[in-house]
């Protein structure tokens, strides 16, 4: 089944608590201090439109792209219930965050919420990083969040579950990992129970999300490869470096001035 094709009904629900604003208020502040002012933002895998949202309100114009029909319908539904101001700075275009070639250049890309963790086989993350570095002017910066595989192999992951509703419906979500260790990848099963309020209708859903875990050499040589002048990692939403207690990291790519 494909990834977020069934999650997408249920996705803001999920994550109706998540820090969006905070998040986005940590990843502008990393952008504005390697270099790359407000202006023009590439979103890889921008699923709802939270972030976008946000960051225009940074004072950004957002571009987000994303794999998910779905998820992009719901990031239109999200804007048109917006300002007229915020709307005209944000578009949603459906894309592959490997494939992507917008002819266009932006003064920033960001990829958040494990967008890089889902470019699980050998070559995407390779690909992944060279479409952020088609897309950047001179001196762009690229933003990304991860997985850290130190941590993951050391806390291992773990069967999660989470019960979600709103007036009409009851969500429950089982998350199963698997580890495949040999390729640096978690394969998340995720169950869903979908019951509503008003009668005994129940309906169930699974996907598969492969999620790969990431070590600072790898991004570093991938980077550098893709013509990257530097890399700098944090642990996510602060200023120290990942450590072993860091599950979520975030990697900051700065391209050299023309």
């Amino acid at each position: 089944m494909t990834v977020f094709r069934e999650y997408a009904d249920w996705y803001d629900l999920f994550y109706a608590d998540k820090d969006y604003r905070g998040e986005v208020a940590y990843v502008h502040r990393l952008l504005r201090d390697h270099g790359a002012e407000p202006g023009t933002l590439l979103e890889i895998g921008c699923g709802t439109g939270a972030h976008a949202e946000l960051f225009i309100e940074q004072g950004w114009s957002v571009t987000g792209v994303d794999l998910s029909e779905e998820m992009l319908s719901r990031a239109r539904s999200r804007f048109d219930n917006l300002s007229a101001g915020i709307r005209r700075r944000g578009r949603f275009l459906q894309g592959d965050a490997r494939t992507l070639d917008l002819g266009e250049r932006f003064d920033g890309v960001v990829a958040l919420f494990h967008v890089m963790s889902y470019q699980s086989g050998q070559d995407d993350l390779g690909l992944a990083i060279a479409t952020a570095r088609r897309h950047l002017h001179p001196g762009g910066v690229f933003v990304f969040d991860f997985w850290y595989g130190p941590t993951v192999l050391t806390q291992l992951p773990e069967v999660r579950f989470r019960k979600v509703e709103n007036a009409r419906t009851v969500v429950r979500r089982f998350a199963t990992p698997n580890l495949r260790a040999n390729e640096n990848v978690v394969e998340v099963h995720y169950d869903f129970i979908v019951s509503q309020k008003s009668g005994s209708a129940v309906e169930e859903l699974s996907e598969i999300h492969r999620m790969r875990y990431l070590f600072l050499p790898e991004i570093r040589q991938l980077a550098l490869a893709c013509g990257f002048k530097k890399m700098e990692a944090f642990d996510w939403l602060s200023n120290d470096p990942p450590s072993r207690g860091s599950w979520n990291a975030c990697a900051v790519l700065t391209l050299e001035e023309a």
